[in-house]
């Protein structure tokens, strides 16, 4: 139990970070005119201002034999700055699409080694200066997923807790049940549709196979584990919670 408190402080902490732009005072924002794919408000990028030099370029203004179209770069790609980190010696181009599919990300580009080194899902980005990356988005994803991002070995590879934070008041849209444990052997409620709840966090399923299970909250207070239905792009059980990407 200690461990699950300790995963979910740490969960609800990085989401009032990123929602609370007083946190990292010292980083400018940068904010992009993309409103598709769902995005629901503003694309940004949260960087310090003395590591960026902004350049809002196309891709087009490339020449097309750049290695930088090995990424099946498309029309909404943006080269929207670029990036030095001195603790990694480092040049980066930071480039946001909607993607073929309607799947919103960025991208990171090492200029020296023309190579593409990161691909990181979401509408929100945070880049503070170091060798690490976070952002925020409903990307390939059953909810809004915070994510981080630590530089090894030559890429931007994700580091993946066991838990993600939710942080979602909405309602059920069909019954659901709720049990005490994620073994969902002995049940604590049973909530019909149409009743308030809310989404606390999520865990990842080992393989591909399996459910996230999520840890919800009722009207009463009541915490239990469950799993929850949903479609692609189309909420099920519970409103808010579905696969948005394909």
């Amino acid at each position: 139990m200690k461990r699950l408190l300790s995963f979910i402080l740490i969960a609800i902490s990085f989401s009032i970070y990123s929602q609370n732009p007083g946190v990292f005072p010292y980083l400018k924002t940068k904010t992009l005119s993309f409103s598709g794919c769902g995005l629901g408000k503003p694309v940004t990028i949260k960087y310090p201002e003395n590591q960026v030099k902004i350049i809002d370029k196309k891709l087009s203004d490339f020449d097309v034999d750049h290695p930088i179209f090995d990424n099946e770069a498309g029309r909404y790609d943006d080269v929207v700055m670029q990036i030095e980190i001195p603790t990694l010696s480092k040049n980066f181009y930071v480039i946001f699409s909607q993607g073929p599919s309607c799947d919103p990300h960025f991208s990171l580009y090492d200029i020296e080694e023309d190579e593409w080194v990161a691909y990181i899902p979401g509408g929100e980005l945070y880049l503070p200066g170091g060798d690490k990356i976070y952002s925020v988005g409903h990307t390939n994803s059953y909810f809004k997923m915070r994510r981080k991002f630590q530089f090894v070995d030559g890429k931007f590879e994700e580091v993946e807790p066991q838990f993600y934070y939710v942080g979602l008041e909405t309602k059920t849209l069909n019954p659901i049940t709720l049990y005490t444990s994620k073994t969902m052997k002995e049940e604590i409620a049973r909530l019909p549709a149409d009743y308030e709840i809310e989404v606390l966090i999520a865990e990842k399923p080992i393989d591909y196979r399996s459910e996230w299970k999520y840890l919800i909250k009722t009207k009463l207070g009541l915490v239990g584990w469950t799993h929850i239905s949903s479609g692609q792009l189309k909420s099920i059980d519970v409103k808010g919670i579905f696969y948005n990407g394909d």
